[in-house]
């Protein structure tokens, strides 16, 4: 079946990634790619340091708002390919599925993986800044809270861009 010229190039404008280096002190020491298509958005994470270190990808489906409905965190394996889910969540309504337990979602929770990406940390503390409280109640059990700890101005291409420091406290039992 022939596939039209049109439909490539919208199939194609559809697809954007951003690729961002992570250095070690001051070395190339792997790299975080985030890639959009539709409401999917696929973010591999790959970070060496003395031979070893981080290798997922996390793959979640997102509202038209941006939040967060499903999710699955996945190893890189040896050879670059992705390995099977091991942490998974998918938000129906007004519950959300983790592993075989389902639950109530709280207004505001932050719905996530643990096994997660600097990016979805990042996401987390945009979540928090644009909340009253700058805190959030934590799927399945817990609560997290952002303080900025500095604001500046930073310059990006000849114009001004704002950069927050932000720490998180994180309170779910976890390490």
């Amino acid at each position: 079946m022939p596939v039209s010229l049109a439909a490539l190039l919208l199939a194609t404008a559809a697809v954007d990634s951003t690729r961002w280096v992570v250095t070690n002190h001051g070395r190339p020491a792997g790299e975080l790619v985030a890639t959009t298509r539709g409401d999917s958005l696929i973010v591999r994470f790959v970070f060496r340091d003395r031979n070893r270190g981080t290798r997922i990808e996390t793959r979640y489906r997102r509202s038209p708002t941006g939040a967060l409905l499903g999710g699955e965190s996945r190893p890189i394996l040896g050879a670059g390919e992705v390995g099977r889910p091991t942490e998974s969540f998918q938000v129906e309504g007004d519950s959300v599925i983790t592993g075989d337990a389902r639950r109530s979602l709280t207004p505001g929770a932050w719905v996530g993986l643990r096994a997660s990406t600097p990016w979805e940390t990042a996401a987390m503390a945009r979540h928090l800044l644009a909340r009253p409280t700058r805190s959030a109640p934590l799927v399945p059990v817990g609560e997290v809270r952002a303080a900025v700890i500095a604001d500046t101005t930073l310059r990006a291409a000849g114009r001004p861009v704002r950069a927050r420091l932000v720490m998180m406290d994180r309170r779910d039992g976890s390490p």
